[in-house]
């Protein structure tokens, strides 16, 4: 039996009307940033079998084909400008 690691202290956690839960913790560096993590709780252990495959193609093309990244190009441009690259720091 695997037991969960315990929480930060001051972790504040918010369940929307519509499920998400939001957790957040405040901090002081690096002044005026914000680093935001997304845990989607679904993928191939929730797959069928004939499913395989979709959360994770999902995964990677939830932004591509948008208003604001028409192509796979933009988005590693963007994430560029932000000193990321696309596998390296973002998947």
């Amino acid at each position: 039996t695997m037991t969960p690691l315990p929480q930060h202290p001051e972790l504040r956690t918010r369940i929307l009307s519509n499920g998400l839960e939001i957790r957040a913790l405040a901090n002081t560096t690096p002044s005026d940033r914000l680093q935001v993590y997304l845990e989607v709780k679904t993928g191939s252990i929730n797959e069928q079998e004939d499913e395989q495959g979709i959360a994770h193609f999902v995964e990677h093309a939830v932004f591509l084909g948008t208003e604001k990244y028409p192509t796979a190009e933009l988005m590693k441009t963007r994430l560029a400008s932000l000193g990321m690259s696309f596998g390296g720091d973002s998947n």
